[in-house]
């Protein structure tokens, strides 16, 4: 991530996801809650380095989008809502790449532009 153009936006989604999977991974044992407390406060820093910056995309075209991206995807590509939506929040904020941390995904942590997120239709890219 270190040659993206920065800022990079943060989003509300991004911020539960984050917490969210931390919290999993606590629940887990695969870190620790010191662990987990030094990558939210990493965020934070980041946020206050200007890394990061806090942006909140119209949620009505956000949520419009991700109905559109559903019915165009879902059925090939078994999506989740969450996913969807986090699609449709870039393409709303107008960014000209998408990262993902998807294991899933061959790409992962690396910028996939969006005519590359649309053609993915393979099962076991599914969720990039």
């Amino acid at each position: 991530m270190k040659r993206q153009e920065l800022p990079l936006p943060y989003t509300w989604l991004h911020q539960l996801e984050f917490r969210n999977a931390l919290r999993l991974r606590v629940f887990r044992r695969e870190i620790t809650p010191a662990e987990r407390d030094a990558s939210l406060n990493a965020v934070l820093a980041d946020l206050a380095a200007g890394v990061l910056v806090t942006t909140a995309p119209p949620l009505a075209e956000m949520l419009t989008d991700a109905e559109r991206l559903s019915a165009l995807h879902s059925e090939k590509l078994a999506t989740r809502s969450l996913d969807i939506v986090h699609v449709a929040c870039g393409l709303v904020l107008g960014l000209p790449q998408f990262i993902t941390f998807d294991q899933g995904c061959p790409n992962v942590g690396r910028p996939l532009t969006w005519n590359h997120l649309m053609w993915l239709s393979k099962p076991r890219l599914r969720r990039c």
